[in-house]
């Protein structure tokens, strides 16, 4: 049955195989192109990314860590308060000035509860980690920490 489907198009079986998986390759390549244009759209400085893995290409090979890869983003835009960047298909940013970061987790806390990132609960020194945490945890630990964030330095 499935012979008879695939020869519908041009009348070969491998002609309609290669048809049908440049048709999803080229689809595929650009909802990722499409979807890939989201910091572009808002204004922010971001790396170009590769299809498919965004900016963690490296990483995924493991030629690189992702920590020299964000090392990297982070300086990809000097003058830039913050960067795009894309985690495989997913937009992130790397804010990069401190009042933007005070602003983040002190005063708009409430719109940022939740990270992209989290850890094992048996993780002892990354699940306390207030860039790891999660809701009420994570709370508890902003209330505390937010008067080191008051300081003007």
């Amino acid at each position: 049955i499935f012979r008879n489907i695939m020869v519908l198009l041009t009348g070969s079986a491998v002609c309609d195989t290669v048809l049908v998986l440049g048709v999803v390759a080229v689809a595929v390549y650009l909802y990722y192109a499409y979807k890939f244009t989201y910091w572009k759209k808002k204004g922010v400085p971001n790396p170009e990314p590769l299809p498919l893995v965004g900016n963690f290409l490296m990483p995924l090979l493991t030629k690189r860590s992702p920590g020299q890869i964000l090392w990297d983003i982070y300086n990809s835009a000097s003058n830039a308060p913050c960067v795009g960047f894309y985690i495989f298909g997913r937009p992130a940013i790397l804010i990069k000035d401190p009042n933007l970061v005070r602003n983040v987790l002190v005063k708009d806390f409430n719109i940022f509860p939740d990270r992209h990132s989290s850890a094992s609960e048996h993780d002892t020194l990354g699940s306390q980690n207030l860039f790891t945490l999660n809701g009420a945890p994570w709370k508890y630990l902003r209330v505390k920490l937010s008067p080191l964030l008051h300081l003007d330095a």
